[in-house]
């Protein structure tokens, strides 16, 4: 006799494997920002950097960083004189009728918590060449025979000066004399100096002297001084 074993579908339990879930686990806040210095933007309203007596310009200065800038400061670096300075990240300051002493570097500073990043504009004012005002001109200098006369002069003005120099009496050119020597120097802009020298004193040089001092824009200067023994 044969026994058959009759298997039905319903009496067979398939085990379906169960889809993977996925599970993300937290990797901190990817959302959130470094911190950074700020990035600083500094532009002016025209693209010239040389300008004329009476002329205005829009200085505007911005700054991104994280955090976000809590101060903004503009500079003028030839007297560390702050123009304007504002608790925000952007900055606009109106240099209105320029004059020479506006010639100098402008520097603009943004600041977060991070620190400070600056940045820097360069502008000159054509003007005529004039004495410094701390500078008071002698009209006499004293020279002992046998050695050495100088002289020494402060100006300002824009662009440099060419510099002459003439004894009175005769009109005599002595610039490119041996003995006569003249000098400009620049210091910060718009200063500078003329330093004159005369060495090996003789008596014919005991007289009038007159120091042209020209940049090609409006007068020149005319300085006269009499080398007294």
């Amino acid at each position: 006799m044969v026994w058959v074993t009759l298997v039905t579908w319903s009496s067979v339990f398939l085990k379906q494997p169960k889809p993977a879930s996925l599970r993300l686990r937290p990797q901190g806040d990817e959302t959130s920002l470094q911190a950074n210095v700020p990035e600083v933007t500094f532009t002016k309203s025209s693209t010239s950097t040389e300008f004329n007596k009476g002329d205005s310009l829009d200085l505007t200065c911005s700054a991104q960083g994280t955090p976000d800038p809590t101060l903004m400061t503009l500079t003028r670096e030839r007297n560390d004189d702050i123009l304007k300075s504002v608790q925000t990240a952007e900055l606009t300051h109106t240099l209105n009728s320029l004059d020479c002493l506006d010639t100098s570097v402008y520097v603009c500073s943004g600041q977060n918590s991070q620190g400070t990043t600056s940045k820097e504009i360069s502008i000159s004012v054509n003007c005529a060449q004039q004495f410094s005002p701390l500078f008071s001109p002698s009209p006499k200098v004293d020279g002992v025979l046998g050695e050495t006369a100088e002289v020494d002069i402060e100006i300002y003005g824009f662009p440099e000066p060419s510099v002459t120099l003439q004894r009175t009496v005769d009109n005599a050119n002595l610039t490119s004399s041996p003995r006569h020597k003249v000098k400009y120097t620049s210091s910060v802009a718009p200063f500078g100096f003329v330093n004159v020298t005369i060495s090996d004193l003789v008596e014919s040089d005991y007289t009038t002297y007159t120091l042209t001092i020209d940049n090609g824009v409006g007068d020149a200067l005319v300085y006269s001084f009499y080398l007294n023994q």
